[in-house]
């Protein structure tokens, strides 16, 4: 998934330029309660992290530069500029361009396995490809081995800096301090 995820955000961070799509790039910093090369897991992700992404930063500094409490335990950090993306307007984006290169959104439901029926539904449609938006739904169109969707939790707030700073990176530090395993938490 290296790959697949490293492309992904070369072509956002493209798409970062155009301000019409809800894309933006803005510093993610990752926190360490120990340094980074005593973590074989986490070492190994940084330098890939840092052979292939913009704006990566390996210092200990960018702690106290984001204001960290000296008490949360952390002593190692980096940092690299990682596409964040309002979905709406996004969404809204991209649905625009697809419908101006000729695409047609269809809405239909499908149950059952998607990889039994694609071929049946790409010829129902004349479709080349067909794209799964199923979200929360998709575990329907699989087996347990191929979909394990997630719920996960959102909190809205509107990021202006009237009422609070304006947050301007993305900050993860490990949940469980007892594991050496990657349990980020932003």
């Amino acid at each position: 998934s290296t790959d697949w995820a490293v492309r992904s955000d070369l072509h956002f961070a493209q798409l970062a330029a155009n301000p019409h799509t809800g894309v933006s790039l803005r510093p993610a910093v990752f926190y360490f309660t120990r340094p980074i090369e005593e973590i074989p897991d986490e070492f190994d992700k940084m330098i890939q992290i840092e052979q292939r992404i913009p704006g990566f930063v390996h210092d200990a500094a960018l702690i106290g530069a984001h204001g960290v409490n000296p008490d949360a335990g952390v002593v190692d950090a980096y940092s690299y500029l990682a596409p964040t993306i309002d979905t709406d307007r996004y969404l809204a984006w991209l649905t625009d361009a697809v419908v101006k290169a000729g695409a047609a959104i269809v809405r239909h439901r499908v149950r059952g396995s998607l990889a039994d029926q694609e071929d049946r539904l790409r010829a129902r449609y004349d479709a080349q490809v067909v794209i799964n938006c199923a979200g929360l739904g998709g575990g329907e169109l699989g087996d347990d081995t191929t979909m394990d969707p997630h719920r996960g939790a959102l909190l809205r707030v509107i990021n202006d800096g009237s009422t609070m700073p304006q947050i301007t990176a993305a900050h993860a530090v490990a949940h469980d301090a007892g594991t050496d395993d990657q349990d980020m938490i932003f």
